[in-house]
């Protein structure tokens, strides 16, 4: 493969990997303009997470497949005079399609979660932006062969857009507390500073009290129970809200303390190209990574991810010093679980690639680097910290988010929590020996097995499958120029007593096989305990300025251990919302009438939780995992 052949098979690898990175954020894109859907909308955004899957397995296909070759074959011709006579254009298209959602996003996110700024100024802002990017993509794609005579010019390029996404961020307007995570995470390390355990639920249960922002805390910023309250412990690793001792320290918007780190991630990624003597290509995955509108949301609220996302990078980037990148996937652990489930697949690269010796000193390094950041609170109080880390999993939240569970918590097909729990288990082991059965194709494609897994997470959100294109940006300066043939490292049998399962549709067989009485055996209790709570009738009884304050319910109970004052109620528009969770709504009093029915008066929780008089709606009524759900319709505050 020559120079020009190679260059090609890189471009076509990350075209791909940009697809990916926009698959996975377009769920979130759609859910901000159209909210929570039927049927249709929630397998579209399940097959778009299943599509950034599949693409990033196709671009990091070590053995160049037929769209590959394809896309190389396109892209091969910039180098020729055919090429050169559309001006180096041929990868503009795929970033052009890029541009689309900055505008969509703007008009999906622009009126909530506390943004100041009308959306046209947003608009014009995200147009200068990708206009800027695509051009200095298109003019370096036409120079790429100019030396280290302009080399100035590629560090210059990418600080100016960087410097024009800060401008974004501080102009957007942040808040300063966009998410309860943060807001615990933020009071967690606070609590530290003073000398208490903030894994102790009873220090951090007056975080909200604790917290105030120009706007108020809202309760679209929380995570219920699904019997009442809300989350008030702390359920991440140490390094979570140890991060934030700098913004306890400076105070004011803490938010923009982390701003500053979203530059690292681009800036290692182009590094490594330079590294790996691909100069040539290396400014496009920063301009493609800075195109993604998730990528600029997430630098605009300064989420934490950013961090654990730098060390997994910075992991990856050193994997051939198992010292180094051990110690970096440790501290990714130590931010938040969401890189475990990476760890046995760079644990088998590291293996394969450097032997025996150097993955035991890797996985070794990465435990001791994450028990030194967690040894303080593990030996304080080992019972509370693991109860933390196993939080997100065992407590009892309402569902959110994207992919196959909305039919669950939307309570349109009865699942129970636990079928999804089990899917991402068994998609852990049927991925993980996948990954082992078809190494020799699959090995620099490891970043692509978590979006999967993750597919069947109760309580998939944005963050849990955006970062793993981000990252793997990085993999085509790692493999560099390879050519198709076996690397050099270690080489483990290849399993071929597995016969045929290494038919790749086998394991999706499987997977549908053994879950199948799972499925059944969860789907007849949930369909018991979707049954137990009807929802008769609804009424509006109280309307100001154009909302809905006060509403009737009239339901019946069938079940002897459940108790009205227990039910917890629960509004989805099928339209944009403030958050996630819909909107949150409580009950006032109630009645219970002659035929054993229940009327019951609600209320929302807070003045942002009231709904716009004209609209439809699912209204879900649960307590645990006992449910029950009816759509409506409301003109002009008259239930249709």
């Amino acid at each position: 493969m020559n120079e020009s052949e190679n260059t090609a098979l890189i471009k076509s690898r990350l075209a791909l990997i940009s697809f990916s990175s926009l698959f996975v954020a377009l769920p979130q894109i759609l859910w901000s303009i159209l909210g929570y859907g039927g049927s249709f909308l929630i397998l579209a955004d399940s097959a778009l997470i299943l599509g950034g899957f599949v693409s990033l397995i196709f671009a990091l296909s070590a053995q160049p497949n037929q769209l590959l070759l394809r896309l190389s074959s396109r892209l091969g011709k910039s180098g020729t005079t055919e090429g050169k006579s559309r001006g180096g254009m041929s990868f503009t298209p795929y970033l052009s399609l890029l541009m689309t959602p900055y505008f969509l996003v703007s008009y999906g996110i622009a009126s909530r979660a506390g943004y100041s700024l009308p959306s046209v100024p947003i608009l014009l802002l995200y147009a200068i932006i990708s206009v800027l990017c695509i051009s200095a993509l298109v003019y370096f794609h036409k120079k790429e062969k100019l030396g280290f005579t302009i080399k100035p010019l590629y560090f210059l390029a990418p600080i100016i857009i960087l410097g024009l996404t800060w401008t974004f961020s501080f102009w957007y307007g942040t808040p300063r507390v966009p998410t309860d995570e943060f807001a615990l995470d933020y009071y967690s390390a606070h609590l530290f500073l003073g000398g208490s355990n903030p894994y102790l639920p009873s220090n951090t249960a007056n975080v909200y009290s604790f917290l105030t922002t120009p706007n108020g805390f809202q309760y679209s910023q929380t995570t219920p129970y699904l019997s009442g309250g809300f989350v008030t412990n702390l359920t991440y690793p140490a390094l979570a809200f140890l991060s934030f001792i700098p913004a306890n320290l400076m105070g004011n918007y803490p938010t923009l303390t982390l701003l500053p780190l979203y530059t690292i991630p681009p800036l290692i990624i182009y590094w490594a190209y330079l590294k790996n003597d691909l100069k040539s290509v290396a400014i496009i995955p920063v301009f493609l990574i800075l195109l993604n509108p998730s990528y600029l949301v997430q630098v605009s609220l300064g989420y934490p991810d950013i961090i654990w996302v730098i060390f997994t990078a910075a992991s990856i980037f050193y994997y051939r010093k198992p010292g180094i990148s051990g110690l970096m996937m440790g501290l990714a652990m130590a931010v938040k679980q969401i890189p475990w489930l990476l760890v046995p697949f760079l644990f088998i690269f590291i293996f394969r690639e450097s032997g025996k010796k150097a993955s035991i000193k890797w996985i070794a390094l990465a435990f001791l680097a994450f028990f030194m950041v967690n040894a303080h609170f593990i030996i304080e109080n080992p019972a509370y910290f693991f109860r933390s880390m196993a939080g997100p999993e065992i407590q009892q939240l309402i569902g959110i988010g994207f992919g196959p569970s909305q039919f669950a918590f939307l309570d349109l097909i009865p699942i129970s929590k636990e079928f999804f729990t089990f899917m991402v288990l068994a998609f852990f082991i049927v991925g993980t020996a996948s990954y082992i059965a078809y190494y020799k194709n699959l090995k620099y494609a490891f970043l692509a097995f978590p979006i999967i897994i993750f597919l069947f997470n109760y309580r998939l959100l944005l963050s849990y499958v955006l970062f793993w294109p981000i990252i793997a940006f990085m993999m085509p300066s790692i493999m560099g120029r390879h050519t198709g043939t076996d690397s050099p490292g270690i080489q483990t049998p290849n399993l071929r007593s597995l016969g045929r399962l290494r038919k790749i549709v086998v394991p999706v067989v499987l997977v549908v096989v053994v879950s199948a009485p799972v499925f059944y055996h969860y789907s007849g209790q949930a369909q018991n305990n979707s049954s137990q709570i009807q929802i008769d009738s609804l009424n509006i009884t109280g309307v100001s300025s154009g909302n809905v304050t006060e509403m009737l319910v009239t339901l019946s109970l069938h079940s002897e251990n459940l108790s009205v004052t227990d039910l917890q109620f629960r509004i989805i528009p099928h339209s944009a919302a403030p958050s996630m969770n819909g909107y949150m709504w409580t009950q006032e009093n109630y009645t219970e009438t002659p035929n054993g029915n229940f009327s019951v008066n609600i209320v929302p929780l807070g003045s942002s939780q009231d709904i716009n008089w004209s609209g439809n709606f699912r209204l879900l009524v649960y307590y645990g995992d006992t449910s029950g759900a009816k759509s409506f319709t409301i003109t002009h505050g008259i239930i249709q």
